[in-house]
């Protein structure tokens, strides 16, 4: 499938601009430069401040695609907002068109004449590194034995607060948990003891220290926990976790105020989970606009909105009391069965995803070749008829 079509819309009097990069060599190339179709690209999007917009009209939008995904940690969403807004109010004889997931404060930028924004829906750039080859939707069951799991991996302090939680209220010992607490690219270069300074390093209790790295339903080791070898995809695998009914996410690069999810989210969905996604103001619903049915056993939208770091307002323990509160709220076996429909359409619409996405991206070129006066060019109603 020709993902991202609208790049191939190349008129003499529009450059197309990317920005950002993606996150590893091992997961796609990423687009380049090429003055042959007025595209720049631009890995540190502040750089783009330093450049001549010489087109009438400029396409933005980001390097990401189904096949390589970029990372949320350059800049957070304020900064990069002021970056384009800096631009804007520079260049108000051109007209900018922007293509965006989760970058931008959305809001703030249509308050510009010469900008429109084209909230981006139907797409998930990690969805390359999710798990789709090897799942089905045979394996989702409508009777689950956990009320969740939580497979934390990376250290950062808003997983070790986590994990922290977990521990201190026993609620590993009915739910699947693991927390390798690794800092590099790959597990099995830090010893235990290197993993343990991280855990402790980024918050963790001494208590616990010692069970880390933890994990309670499969063997520690590093090959058999990892889901991807980042370099060579070598270690996706599926992990026994389809008897379980939620599924805890905290996704990187949680403080950056974007709506960002990568394939930890994706794969809940693969296992026939109910996500639970703590991250940047916005994610869940971002899930939802996605097409996916998020359902309020957990009262999410009250804390989804939130910022995941800021004075006076936790999040993070908004969401831990819900947690509590949910054994005795439900009965694990009602709710499984309730969900088990709702699991099995969630699935296929991951699935379906690209084919969704080729819909969106034809509104999109309609809208750039209506936004350049090309619509009725023969040439181009290929891309959205």
């Amino acid at each position: 499938m020709n993902t991202n079509s609208f790049m191939d819309i190349i008129l003499d009097d529009m450059e197309h601009i990317i920005h950002n990069t993606p996150f590893c060599n091992g997961y796609g190339e990423g687009y380049k430069s090429d003055p042959k179709r007025n595209l720049s690209v631009y890995p540190d999007i502040r750089d783009l401040m330093k450049h001549n917009f010489t087109k009438k009209y400029i396409l933005i939008y980001s390097n990401d695609s189904f096949a390589h995904g970029c990372d949320s940690k350059v800049l957070n969403k304020k900064e990069k907002t002021r970056v384009i807004e800096k631009i804007l109010q520079s260049n108000k004889d051109k007209f900018f068109m922007i293509i965006d997931q989760y970058a931008f404060n959305h809001f703030t930028l249509r308050q510009h004449t010469n900008c429109q924004i084209w909230p981006r829906k139907y797409f998930s750039n990690f969805l390359g590194l999710c798990l789709t080859d090897q799942t089905s939707s045979k394996y989702i069951q409508n009777q689950r034995k956990h009320l969740f799991c939580s497979i934390l991996g990376r250290c950062n302090p808003f997983r070790t607060e986590m994990f922290n939680y977990f521990l201190d209220n026993r609620m590993e010992q009915d739910n699947k948990i693991s927390y390798m607490c690794y800092s590099k690219l790959y597990l099995d270069k830090e010893s235990n003891d290197e993993v343990r300074k991280n855990f402790v390093g980024s918050g963790g209790d001494e208590r616990w220290r010692p069970q880390i790295p933890f994990n309670n339903f499969e063997d520690v080791s590093a090959k058999n926990i990892l889901h991807v070898d980042l370099a060579h995809q070598s270690g996706r695998k599926m992990m026994p976790l389809y008897d379980c009914l939620f599924n805890v996410i905290v996704e990187s690069f949680p403080d950056t105020g974007t709506a960002f999810y990568t394939e930890k989210s994706m794969n809940a969905i693969l296992y026939g989970h109910i996500p639970v996604v703590s991250g940047g103001p916005g994610i869940m619903k971002g899930l939802q606009d996605m097409g996916m049915i998020i359902p309020d056993y957990i009262e999410w939208p009250i804390w989804d909105d939130l910022e995941l770091a800021q004075l006076n307002i936790d999040k993070t323990k908004i969401l831990k009391r819900q947690l509590k509160d949910l054994t005795t709220r439900y009965k694990l076996e009602e709710i499984s069965e309730d969900w088990y429909p709702y699991a099995l359409r969630n699935y296929n619409k991951l699935i379906n995803l690209e084919n969704e996405s080729l819909e969106e991206e034809k509104e999109i070129c309609r809208w750039v070749l209506t936004s350049t006066h090309n619509l009725s060019n023969p040439k181009y109603q290929k891309f959205y008829q």
